[in-house]
């Protein structure tokens, strides 16, 4: 019940709620079995906590996109500005998700629906439902994306 009512707050942008929430969900679930912790990085990013977001970056998954997307994003809103290298290592190493972040369109197609339902969903379909999980963000602070697609 926590993890569903703090994703519910986060996707109407109530950081602060949703952030408390998922804090309570990690005091109870040390091991972080909903994987709550890139949300509440996002969280912290929209919060601009900064301090709070260095604090839970250690227990975001290295090998995936998703911990160099809430970075480069926090880079902007601490920094106000997106270091060239880190985002040129994101394009080249997840070309596919950068391509889907900086697409014009995200259509939530049949084709996309199927694929995501099945046993291996593709990359672009993967990169896709990440666009999707953080879309609102992105239309509340669309200058991230801007700024992403001119590195």
């Amino acid at each position: 019940m926590l993890h569903g009512s703090a994703i519910d707050h986060f996707l109407i942008s109530e950081f602060d709620l949703a952030a408390a929430l998922i804090e309570t969900l990690l005091d109870l679930d040390e091991e972080d079995h909903l994987d709550v912790s890139q949300t509440l990085a996002y969280c912290y990013v929209a919060l601009k906590e900064q301090d709070s977001f260095e604090a839970v970056l250690p227990d975001l998954d290295e090998k995936g996109a998703e911990k160099r997307i809430v970075t480069l994003w926090a880079q902007h809103q601490f920094n106000g500005k997106i270091d060239p290298a880190a985002a040129a290592e994101f394009k080249n190493r997840f070309p596919v998700v950068y391509s889907e972040f900086t697409a014009a369109e995200h259509p939530v197609t049949e084709i996309y629906l199927a694929d995501i339902d099945s046993e291996r969903p593709s990359r672009e379909s993967r990169a896709r439902q990440q666009w999707l999980k953080t879309e609102h963000l992105w239309q509340q602070f669309p200058e991230f994306i801007v700024q992403l697609k001119n590195n």
